[in-house]
């Protein structure tokens, strides 16, 4: 469902499934942690990294974000204490001419940077939840910067963005395809109701924003026919010169959107 969309030339998009709730998080998640008991779903007292990261995903998953988001705060933590625990160990090694204790601290230097890349996105996609797309930009451009071919950074980076207004939509659908080149039917893991379709749904969104409504029209046409909403329409059903026209393309737009 967009939120605020109307059939007027010029309205911003921005997808239900990250309306706006409060939020007290900032980016790194580091002030998200400790902050209270958890009573969600997931195990209890975690004791690993992937621990915290299995019951902050169990809380998203609940509707928990600001829970969820304390949860990957400890865990951002604690994969921080573990980086700097196996570089130490690594530089040991490597002084007194231990190869095998070199191997073994490089490999948990890669698990750790693994686990801060599964973090730091979940970061993304809780701040956006919570109505702060532009710190879960700053999540996204985190994770991305560790691993750019971290899908689900990727996917929550196209929805902040588009969030954060029109100075981000063209990102926006640079990311929208990004993610779509590595995964077509990309659906997101932890949110199975958001998936490609919505992805393909805010690149249309974008460009009527920008106002590049050949370009949405092209892409509203392209997934009407994925989704079968209405096969009868063609690109002489809407002129474009004339406001009536894109008022047709944002009447499907809207109808693509309440489909999807």
């Amino acid at each position: 469902m967009v939120v605020g969309f109307t059939n007027t030339v010029g309205t911003s998009f921005m997808k239900s499934c990250l309306k706006t709730l409060p939020l007290i998080a900032l980016v790194g998640l580091s002030l998200l942690a400790g902050c209270g008991k958890d009573d969600s779903t997931g195990p209890a007292n975690p004791t690993t990294v992937q621990g915290w990261i299995d019951l902050a995903w169990s809380q998203y998953e609940s509707g928990n974000y600001l829970t969820a988001g304390q949860s990957f705060g400890e865990g951002y933590q604690d994969a921080q204490d573990d980086s700097l625990e196996a570089y130490q160990d690594s530089a040991y090694a490597s002084q007194i001419g231990d190869s095998l204790g070199v191997a073994q601290a490089v490999a948990r230097l890669v698990a750790a940077r693994d686990q801060l890349v599964q973090i730091l996105s979940g970061g993304g996609w809780v701040n956006t939840k919570l109505g702060m797309p532009e710190t879960g930009n700053a999540n996204f451009v985190w994770a991305i910067g560790m691993n750019p071919s971290f899908i689900e950074a990727l996917g929550g980076h196209a929805f902040s963005l588009q969030a954060s207004g029109e100075l981000y939509w063209v990102q926006s659908n640079e990311m929208v395809v990004a993610t779509l080149a590595l995964d077509p039917t990309w659906t997101f893991t932890h949110e199975p109701q958001i998936n490609y379709l919505d992805l393909l749904l805010v690149k249309t969104e974008n460009y009527y924003s920008l106002g590049d409504f050949q370009a949405s029209l092209d892409d509203a046409l392209a997934l009407n026919a994925i989704v079968n909403f209405d096969p009868s329409l063609g690109p002489e059903d809407f002129n474009l010169a004339t406001i009536e026209g894109r008022a047709a393309l944002a009447d499907l737009i809207n109808n693509l959107d309440d489909l999807i």
